[in-house]
């Protein structure tokens, strides 16, 4: 047992190294002595930018994509503190790892650091094992919180967004009410219990795994997604898109599936089909739970119609 978790820990930690290799660490740092040791650190591993005022940093926050701030408590102009207090103060970076460096006796300026956002802070004269070690914490944590916030997010089983991102997504769109058209699919496994009873939940799971790639490669843009809604329901978003467009991809679904001519004995068809209801607004509603309402309305009078077809209508 004990060598099987060490294993575990050997992979994580070799996962995590891999994941925050070559990170952009941006420095704030007017000292070109201290760059120079920092630089000579930090560089084998991460991409290090310098900055050498935070004016100028704030100049090109926006531009950039960092992974963590390092960032000299004293500095011309704005301070440390300060600084870190408007990067944090841009929704990009809320929670961006930042570690000052501070040459104070920074026990009397603790709680000014933590006040004002920051991950960490060190104090010089430091090592350059203690400045490595330190950054790469913050870096590991980080990469370790981005993980499990991207599997709280995504369906175990077909991999694709699960039904939490897809609510964090439409209500984005909700708030962005100059956002164009906007189109939503509802998509259904035709008489899947029976596809279950008769070839059991393994092979269900595999053709919900088949139905969801179907779906990904009739999808055409990187805006387009698919979530699974629950069960063998699945939700598809399709933002900046109007009826004729709705309907192309409905169409493509559908044409899709049916070439993969999966086997199914207890469907009328003799192979696996999907039913599809659809909505397109002009506009993202303040309620998009509205959206998916009427899409409802519309898949169960595809299945009502005779299932293995779309039924799409605009909503104005």
């Amino acid at each position: 047992m004990d060598s099987s978790l060490n294993l575990l820990r050997k992979k994580a930690e070799k996962d995590l190294n891999q994941a925050t290799l070559e990170s952009n660490v941006v420095l704030v740092e007017d000292s070109d002595l201290d760059f120079t040791v920092i630089n000579k650190v930090l560089s084998p591993k991460y991409n290090l930018r310098r900055f050498s005022s935070a004016e100028q940093l704030l100049e090109q926050l926006g531009d950039l994509k960092v992974s963590l701030f390092l960032l000299d408590y004293r500095l011309p102009g704005m301070d440390g503190i300060d600084l870190c207090q408007s990067i944090r103060s841009v929704p990009a970076f809320e929670h961006t790892p930042i570690i000052m460096l501070t040459g104070e006796a920074y026990a009397s300026f603790e709680y000014k650091f933590w006040d004002a956002g920051c991950n960490d802070f060190i104090a010089k004269p430091y090592s350059a094992v203690t400045l490595q070690k330190r950054v790469e914490k913050e870096l590991k944590y980080s990469a370790l919180l981005e993980q499990h916030k991207e599997a709280s997010m995504i369906d175990s089983l077909t991999k694709v967004f699960n039904r939490r991102y897809l609510e964090v997504v439409m209500n984005q769109l909700s708030a962005r009410h100059e956002s164009p058209e906007v189109s939503v699919l509802l998509l259904d496994i035709d008489y899947f219990k029976k596809y279950n009873d008769r070839y059991g939940h393994l092979a269900g799971d595999a053709a919900l795994v088949s139905v969801t790639n179907t779906v990904k490669r009739a999808l055409a843009r990187d805006t387009d997604f698919i979530s699974r809604w629950g069960g063998e329901e699945f939700a598809i978003v399709l933002p900046h898109t109007n009826y004729d467009g709705c309907q192309l991809v409905a169409k493509r679904i559908i044409d899709l599936l049916h070439e993969e001519h999966i086997p199914h004995e207890d469907s009328p068809n003799g192979y696996l089909t999907i039913s599809i209801g659809g909505v397109t607004v002009p506009e993202s509603p303040r309620d998009w739970k509205t959206l998916f309402l009427k899409a409802d309305e519309n898949l169960y009078e595809a299945k009502e119609n005779g299932r293995n077809q779309y039924c799409l209508k605009s909503k104005v």
